[in-house]
């Protein structure tokens, strides 16, 4: 059945009807794993799991948002050619990257804390200090 919806989709869209039809088929794949895992092994921690998943598509939303302005604003201040769209390309995706983790650990999403954890132990091996 999935596989009939992606072909409706690829046909008509080409590469984005590809991806668009993944992430329709995957939409609607999660929420029945989860009705079937749940009935087979009982609780699994969902209230839990979407208070995580609210927190992360908010910081989500909020890093979309500031990746589409600092793009804009980027390339315009450095219009050219390709290397200063590549070099607008990663200043947004710094500035998202940035913008996620500062959102994800102002709500205090737990999870978060093991990357911060290895990054703090990156920066200790880099510095050669034991601060942080």
């Amino acid at each position: 059945m999935s596989n009939i919806k992606k072909t409706a989709l690829i046909i008509p869209l080409g590469h984005v009807g590809l991806a668009l039809a993944s992430s329709l088929a995957d939409t609607l794949t999660i929420p029945l794993f989860f009705y079937f895992l749940r009935k087979r092994i009982g609780n699994i921690g969902m209230k839990n799991s979407l208070n995580i998943f609210i927190k992360s598509f908010t910081s989500s939303v909020v890093m979309g948002v500031v990746v589409y302005f600092v793009f804009k604003y980027s390339s315009m201040t450095l219009a050219g050619g390709k290397l200063y769209t590549l070099l607008s390309m990663i200043i947004s995706a710094v500035a998202g990257i940035a913008v996620y983790f500062v959102f994800m650990i102002i709500m205090k999403v737990k999870e978060i804390d093991f990357f911060t954890d290895i990054i703090k132990n990156v920066w200790r091996k880099i510095s050669g200090s034991n601060k942080l």
